[in-house]
Formats: C-alpha cells, structure tokens, sequence
C-alpha cells in the first residue's frame, strides 16, 4: 500500500476526459490515491514514473481497436512485476478477456461495468486478489490441460518411429484392456518377471513413466497388436 494505508493507482487511458473523471470521482475516497496519470502515447517516462511511485494497481485501458493495452501491460509487468494491473474497457466475449488475462492483467472490466465495479476491483486486487469470472476460470483450466496435452504429445516419439517388438506390442493392448500384470503373464502364458521385464522396456521406449498412460498411448495412436507390421521390429 501507498502512504496512509491508502491504494495507490496510476491510471493509463487514451481519453483525457475519462481520467480526469475518474480522478476526481476517487477523491471523495479516503483508501484510493490516484499518484499518476498518462495516456497510451505518453511512453517516454511511464516506465521510470511506475519504478518511481511504486504503484499499487495500474488501470490501464484496452485501447479498441488496435489493443494496445496488451502490449504495454506486458510492458510495465516487465519493469515492475509487482503492480496489479487492472485492464478496462474490454468487449463482453471470452477472446478479449482471455486475451487480457494472457497479457498479465489480475483482473479486468468490460465496457458495461459501473463505476462501483471499478472500485471494488481495485480494492481486491490491492488485497492480493486476481478475479475473473466462473466462466472464465473454466475456459482457463481447459486451456491449460489443452497446452499440457500438446506439450506431453510434442516429448512423445511417433509411433512410426518406435522399435516395439509384437510381445511387446501385444502387451500394451492387454495393458490398455485392463490387465494386471499377473493378468498378462496368465492370459499369455509367460513368467511374471518376464511379464514385468517388457513392460519396463515398453515405458523406456516410449517415454512414459506409468501403465496408465501406455494404456492413453495405445488409444491415442489406435494401436493394436495385428497393427504391429505398422511397427519397426
């Protein structure tokens, strides 16, 4: 916090009419100091002002059509990681605020906010809170288990290029069925450490740590074992 307990808040926004009544709206409010303003095409000195005057919530405004405030929330996130940025004036539709959010805003307002929304967003985000809706959040943890996926399927050699033999290959369909390893060794007639000895082999060639996820390989490459002359032996 600024001096006095009170929330420090530089507010960047193109129209000077917009921050002046924003200013001069906080003053009736003891915990909410305005210690700086700019609009987007002020950028010689933003970044020394913000190092300077250490502010707690920086509003910045999208800046439509162009959205400029992306690129220059990246920017003071750069040159003071600690500032909560609050991005305004962003359309009502998931891309935008996704967009935000990606950017390094810890909240953000649509164009349809009220000024007691704008408040109340500076006031959590001093306290350490990052908003977004429910709906949101979802779209978020659905984006992050999406890259995750990719990421993993990118570290994965293909299936091409994997010198499986078919016991082994046929050991991984009866992992993916749901067979123990006991399973295995009965149903093809093996010794159980011979059993074990194929799947660890499985696990180095193909990367993975876990049967369950030889199980995902084999459903995710549609592997069988009559598809083994697909397979370099």
């Amino acid at each position: 916090m600024s001096q006095q307990d009170s929330i420090g808040v530089f507010v960047i926004h193109q129209d000077r009419i917009w921050r002046e009544a924003v200013i001069r709206s906080f003053a009736r409010f003891r915990d909410i100091q305005v210690i700086g303003e700019s609009d987007q095409q002020q950028q010689h000195d933003l970044a020394g002002q913000l190092v300077a005057q250490k502010p707690d919530v920086v509003l910045l405004d999208l800046d439509l059509p162009t959205r400029a405030g992306l690129t220059q929330a990246r920017r003071l996130l750069q040159c003071r990681p600690s500032t909560r940025v609050l991005m305004i004036g962003i359309p009502n539709n998931d891309a935008e605020v996704i967009a935000a959010i990606e950017a390094g805003a810890a909240g953000y307002l649509t164009c349809d906010s009220s000024f007691d929304d704008l408040t109340s967003n500076i006031r959590a985000l001093a306290a350490g809170k990052t908003l977004c809706s429910q709906r949101i959040a979802r779209l978020l943890f659905t984006r992050v288990a999406k890259s995750a996926q990719l990421i993993k399927a990118s570290r994965q050699p293909a299936a091409a290029d994997i010198h499986l033999t078919p016991r082994e290959l046929q050991i991984m369909t009866l992992i993916e069925e749901g067979l123990s390893n006991k399973g295995i060794a009965r149903r093809l007639s093996i010794e159980l450490q011979t059993v074990k000895n194929h799947v660890h082999n499985i696990l180095v060639k193909l990367s993975l740590h876990r049967r369950t996820e030889v199980a995902h390989y084999v459903r995710q490459h549609g592997l069988s074992y009559q598809s083994s002359s697909t397979l370099s032996v």
